[in-house]
């Protein structure tokens, strides 16, 4: 995965390696200091964007490709889902999970996050 400066054309210096097969879906957080990338691979993994490295081991729960990942209004928690049919809520400060929802019967294929601070 790269960043781009659309303005210029360009990719800003360095790649984002760390997902085995396609990335499905990426979201940024709302400070811009994160992003948080999914994949076939049933992983999402929150890079740091001025290293480009994982902030923590990639986030495993999921048994099917995570299609969609989002970042809650105030940066604290990540939301993922996936073709396994479940959506689970993370701690984005320390990859923990707080909840997982078992829904769906199909695929989630796109999230909405406006999770409310506690």
């Amino acid at each position: 995965m790269r960043i781009w400066e659309v303005q210029k054309g360009e990719s800003v210096e360095g790649s984002f390696e760390g997902h085995q097969g396609s990335i499905f879906a990426v979201a940024v957080s709302p400070d811009d200091r994160r992003i948080a990338s999914s994949g076939e691979d049933t992983t999402f993994i929150i890079w740091d964007v001025e290293t480009t490295q994982e902030v923590f081991d990639p986030l495993v729960k999921h048994t099917g490709g995570v299609q969609s990942v989002c970042f809650s209004p105030d940066g604290k928690r990540l939301t993922s889902g996936s073709y396994d049919g479940t959506v689970i809520v993370w701690n984005a400060e320390d990859g923990t999970i707080l909840t997982i929802h078992n829904v769906h019967r199909g695929w989630v294929l796109s999230l909405a996050c406006r999770i409310q601070p506690r």
